[in-house]
């Protein structure tokens, strides 16, 4: 009985020592699942030439989006922007918040998966068994997510928790400090 109490008692010290938490709106995100960088990357762009680099890596040399046409204009006298590649997932989900002074960008990269083993375990592959295969590793889930300048810190956070239903886990991953002008 006397064990469960000091418990109970650490556990809630340790809730009030953690650091306090406020959801924060960037001024922008974009994200989707068709980005052609494949690999799980975190960049900060703070200028034009940057942004011009990163945004046709992004697309990729075979354009697999709608609008060919499309672009994202960034003001970086006043805005920068954080970049997020999952890597092998299905989508890319946002927990933006403010933590002290710094801004935390937590992402999960969600993957679902169905009953059966891998494409033509069984048997051979159809041509429209691999076309669809073609196409999901096609996707490459990314957010750009546009931050005020005002901004000196952001901190990106992976949530590893495993469990349906549990509270999030939050891993560090990197941190970025705007470098002063």
């Amino acid at each position: 009985m006397y064990a469960a109490a000091v418990m109970c008692a650490l556990a809630s010290l340790m809730v009030a020592d953690a650091p306090k938490e406020k959801p924060f709106k960037p001024t922008a995100v974009f994200r989707g699942t068709h980005s052609q960088i494949k690999k799980e990357r975190f960049v900060q762009v703070l200028s034009a030439d940057a942004w011009k680099k990163l945004w046709q890596e992004h697309r990729g040399k075979e354009n697999r989006f709608t609008e060919s046409d499309q672009e994202l204009d960034v003001d970086f006298d006043s805005h920068y922007v954080i970049g997020i590649s999952t890597g092998n997932a299905d989508w890319c989900s946002l927990v933006p918040r403010i933590r002290d002074k710094e801004v935390v960008i937590g992402y999960r990269g969600e993957s679902h998966q169905t009953e059966g083993g891998p494409l033509g375990h069984s048997k051979p592959p159809t041509p429209e068994e691999l076309e669809r295969e073609k196409k999901e590793l096609a996707q490459a889930p990314y957010a750009f997510i546009i931050l005020p300048r005002t901004i000196q810190s952001v901190a990106i956070e992976q949530n590893v928790q495993r469990m349906l239903g549990e509270p999030p886990l939050w891993k560090h991953r990197t941190r970025f400090v705007l470098p002063e002008k």
